[in-house]
């Protein structure tokens, strides 16, 4: 079996308007397109006598600025669906046992060597959960070799934009910007010149419960960001991927936070490209509201092909 990929530069991209790439495979680029610009997906499945499978959902690709050297840097930054709250091991059996060898994150003021089971929580200090990182960071490694990837990561469940992370006085956004951003993007190890994977933000659940924070979703996550360029104008050249709000019941106000994430992210000076998360898997308990393991295999890949441009089938 083979895939087609069709592609073009505004959403609503069908295998009739999307320009046809075939034949493509697992760890496939995309040839042709431009660095810094949206690109919109759709994926079919062919099988040997050349049928033709119904399109996948439709996924948004914001490419990053072009390479500068092997240098990557990766900044993660929400509440619990960033933190990550899945069981290790790792849903998949190629990233359970990988060593990262190539990975650093910014802890306790400085770099250090990735250890899923140190770097998760707030404070690193959460062992037995896992999120989104070491399933992008072994897609980052199969497909770029002979790159380093750095990552600042900061993230607090139960948080919100309307209060935790506001600009630019917010208990969590002081913190981001004075002990994490600040001082990784100054570091020695980046004096070279870096090139910005993306900004994923995993964050709106909280707000979804407040008829005030769901009401000034939008404006709150444009003042996040443009605070964050105006202290630290190096974070304008990140594009920004914003994983939106599922659609859960819990979330009173859900439908608000999430047209303001649309909002946020169809204007194209934003350089932001939104995530859809309601297909990706969940914890059966203690809540449905977080994702599994296997869930966050499934973001990884979405978000990693959102980045970079290449197709991901499988680990």
């Amino acid at each position: 079996m083979s895939h087609n990929v069709y592609y073009r530069m505004t959403t609503g991209v069908t295998t009739s308007n999307g320009v046809k790439v075939s034949g493509v495979s697992s760890g496939s680029a995309i040839t042709g397109a431009t660095n810094g610009r949206t690109y919109y997906i759709i994926v079919t499945a062919v099988n040997v006598w050349g049928g033709e499978s119904p399109a996948s959902s439709e996924v948004s690709v914001t490419l990053p600025p072009t390479v500068l050297g092997n240098t990557y840097v990766l900044i993660v930054a929400g509440q619990s669906n960033a933190v990550g709250t899945a069981p290790l091991p790792m849903a998949d059996a190629a990233v359970f046992a990988y060593n990262f060898p190539r990975t650093k994150i910014w802890s306790n003021g400085a770099w250090e060597d990735y250890n899923p089971y140190r770097h998760n929580q707030v404070h690193d200090l959460e062992p037995s959960t896992h999120g989104i990182e070491p399933y992008l960071i072994y897609l980052f490694d199969q497909n770029f070799p002979n790159a380093t990837l750095y990552i600042i990561k900061f993230a607090e469940g139960g948080t919100s934009l309307g209060s935790d992370w506001s600009a630019p006085n917010g208990r969590l956004y002081a913190i981001f910007k004075t002990s994490y951003l600040l001082p990784a993007l100054a570091s020695a190890d980046l004096a070279n010149g870096y090139t910005p994977l993306g900004f994923w933000w995993m964050q709106g659940e909280s707000d979804a419960t407040s008829t005030s924070w769901a009401d000034t979703y939008y404006n709150n996550l444009n003042g996040f960001f443009s605070s964050l360029v105006a202290d630290i104008p190096a974070t304008a050249n990140f594009n920004r991927y914003i994983g939106r709000v599922k659609n859960h019941p819990s979330w009173t106000y859900r439908a608000t936070v999430r047209a303001a994430q649309m909002q946020y992210c169809s204007i194209s000076v934003n350089n932001a490209a939104l995530i859809d998360t309601d297909t990706i898997d969940v914890r059966p308990t203690p809540s449905d509201q977080h994702y599994s393991a296997l869930g966050y295999s499934q973001l990884a890949k979405v978000l990693f092909t959102s980045m970079t441009g290449i197709v991901v089938f499988k680990y």
